[in-house]
């Protein structure tokens, strides 16, 4: 085990040493290595991948706005089962549930009851359940 340490740290230090962070303390060894590194390219920079990584974050956020606002989740009133599904319109509301489920009930609140009419209207009546996946959760 202590052997895996130093070496890992040998391999961590002849790596600074390339990339010219730290000084070489090995006698001059590390010095050629410089000088030969130096006549090849240098190494990618922060400024090279920059737009990249920029990319990346603005392609991931917009993903993430986009599957908010157009895509949703909605539990199944028979069988409780999820389904990941696409609306016929933007909203903010993710998470679409019956809390009545399969019953009659008419003593909702009115937080219930705007559950139920959310759920009614993407589900049920925009067609939601036709543009859906079974979720395995």
């Amino acid at each position: 085990m202590v052997a895996v340490v130093v070496t890992a740290a040998a391999v961590v230090a002849a790596a600074a040493a390339v990339a010219g962070k730290l000084a070489p303390d090995d006698g001059g060894a590390s010095e050629t290595i410089r000088k030969d590194s130096a006549s090849q390219a240098p190494p990618l920079s922060l400024g090279r991948m920059k737009p990249f990584h920029i990319f990346l974050v603005l392609a991931g956020l917009s993903a993430a706005v986009f599957g908010k606002i157009w895509l949703g989740i909605y539990v199944e009133r028979e069988f409780g089962t999820h389904h990941l599904f696409l609306k016929h319109r933007s909203t903010s509301s993710f998470f679409f549930r019956a809390p009545s489920g399969e019953s009659d009930r008419v003593d909702l609140s009115m937080e219930e009851e705007l559950e139920e009419s959310l759920y009614a209207e993407f589900v049920e009546s925009g067609g939601g359940f036709r543009r859906s996946v079974y979720l395995f959760f």
